[in-house]
């Protein structure tokens, strides 16, 4: 039997269908409409990914390194300083 999960994530009049099996990345479609279209609509989005899961179950893995750079060491925050006015005498 095959194990696959599918979730509608709607927000007033505009959702999201997710579709996902062990081992396969997820697959998500967006839909507008209510739970109803969005019921209509499951059958698509599924038989995509299975397509996808077919000819690439996983994302491809990145070549990037991704080893943390040495970031420079932070300036302190610089304030703006107040500057003094010369104080006024008062005569009354």
């Amino acid at each position: 039997m095959e194990e696959l999960k599918v979730v509608i994530s709607l927000k007033g009049e505009k959702g999201i269908v997710g579709v996902q099996a062990p081992d396969c990345d997820p697959v998500f479609s967006a839909l507008k409409g209510g739970l109803e279209q969005a019921l209509e609509r499951v059958p698509e989005p599924v038989s995509e990914a299975r397509e996808k899961w077919e000819q690439n179950p996983r994302y491809p893995e990145t070549k990037h390194d991704l080893t943390p750079q040495p970031t420079q060491e932070s300036r302190p925050a610089q304030t703006r300083q107040r500057v003094q006015q010369p104080q006024q005498q008062r005569l009354f």
